[in-house]
């Protein structure tokens, strides 16, 4: 961000809060630069993969990981939390972010989307969305590519979240309730989610 775009962030959009998803090795190598008036986060959504050196995990493990590890789990609970606590509708925002944009914030994003009811479709766009304006890739011009990502990236997550065990079984779980059940699995209060939904509506 350029001090422009933070100062746009803060006027028009209230942004009161920076959350940063990604892992230390990647805050030395670009941290983020302040923006004045905005109280800065850092909750690592996942594991360094290299810690694992040289048993690194694929991409789709590491997506699983990601939604079931102790430490992920640990870091939604701050996030959601701080959204609970902290953000006031209209008057104070919170913006997250990862490297990238599409993987970790997508996975925040998703959970989100859920608890305001959102449609399967409407993940799935906007999830993919993400890969369209990073890497140009849509479901037109490139399908294969855009079905693997599909598959072993959002898809296997909404799969572990909801405890389904076929894609196909997703069109027909309420994703509202199923998301709910995954954070109390988590470890968040069923009073703190149904504060966070009232919140997100």
């Amino acid at each position: 961000l350029v001090p422009s775009d933070g100062e746009k962030l803060v006027r028009e959009h209230k942004v009161a809060y920076d959350i940063d998803l990604r892992i230390d090795k990647e805050l030395t190598r670009q941290p983020d630069s302040p923006i004045p008036g905005v109280e800065y986060r850092h909750y690592q959504l996942r594991e360094d993969v290299m810690e694992h050196f040289p048993n690194i995990p694929s991409m789709p493990q590491m997506y699983l990981n990601m939604v079931s590890k102790e430490n992920s789990l640990e870091a939604l609970r701050n996030i959601f939390g701080l959204f609970m606590n902290e953000v006031v509708p209209g008057e104070k925002a919170a913006l997250f972010h990862c490297s990238e944009g599409k993987d970790r914030s997508g996975f925040v994003a998703f959970l989100l989307e859920a608890l305001m009811g959102a449609e399967l479709s409407e993940i799935v766009d906007d999830y993919m969305l993400s890969f369209y304006n990073y890497y140009g890739i849509d479901k037109e011009s490139e399908p294969e590519r855009y079905q693997t990502i599909l598959d072993n990236n959002l898809i296997a997550m909404l799969c572990h979240v909801t405890g389904v065990d076929t894609p196909a079984q997703l069109e027909h779980v309420n994703l509202e309730d199923a998301v709910t059940e995954y954070l109390l699995h988590a470890g968040m209060a069923q009073e703190d989610i149904i504060t966070l939904k009232e919140k997100l509506r």
